[in-house]
């Protein structure tokens, strides 16, 4: 069973996510923070991330910038509602520093066992 690691500063977007996920069979691991996911990493066997790009002190970006420098090669996706930002920029700057895939905020279930699928599969 994959192990997919939820990285999102807001509670309830994490417990919607956890529940999507656990639901479509996976096993879910979560942090509000990119500090305490990096730890995670170091510590877990972690198939894929799923990260928010708008986050108090570290956000998605540095957060994805951080993991690529870890010697394991993980498989990300990043979400994001945009902000005060315009969301598609942001994503496509987040495919630019290595996720595999993106969501825009808000997405379904559906989309997301979609695109988890995809970047579980991804050649990457």
């Amino acid at each position: 069973m994959p192990r997919i690691l939820i990285i999102d500063d807001d509670d309830l977007t994490r417990a919607i996510l956890r529940v999507w996920l656990q639901e479509a069979g996976y096993d879910v691991s979560d942090t509000s923070s990119g500090d305490e996911a990096l730890s995670v990493l170091q510590q877990e066997s972690i198939d894929l991330i799923i990260t928010d790009m708008m986050m108090p002190a570290k956000d998605g970006l540095q957060t994805i910038l951080e993991i690529r420098r870890l010697p394991q090669r993980f498989k990300i996706i990043a979400i994001s509602s945009g902000g005060p930002t315009n969301s598609s920029r942001l994503l496509e700057t987040a495919k630019r520093f290595g996720a595999v895939s993106t969501l825009a905020k808000p997405f379904s279930a559906e989309q997301l066992a979609e695109a988890v699928a995809a970047a579980l599969n991804s050649g990457k």
